[in-house]
């Protein structure tokens, strides 16, 4: 079984930098985490934070 966990950061997009890492701000508490089968619905979440322009991180774990 696989998973897709989805983790925000709450940093401002109109103030990050890419050469000072830390403006992407701190990961907020709790994460999306998404199973086989879920894909249009981990899909559908990931649009959104683009749409919002939110930082965030997308991880995929195998088991």
């Amino acid at each position: 079984m696989s998973y897709i966990d989805v983790h925000v950061y709450d940093g401002d997009p109109e103030e990050y930098n890419a050469d000072e890492p830390e403006t992407v701000g701190t990961r907020e508490v709790g994460n999306r985490s998404f199973r086989d089968g879920e894909e249009l619905e981990a899909a559908a979440y990931i649009v959104g934070l683009l749409a919002d322009g939110r930082h965030f991180d997308v991880r995929r774990t195998v088991n």
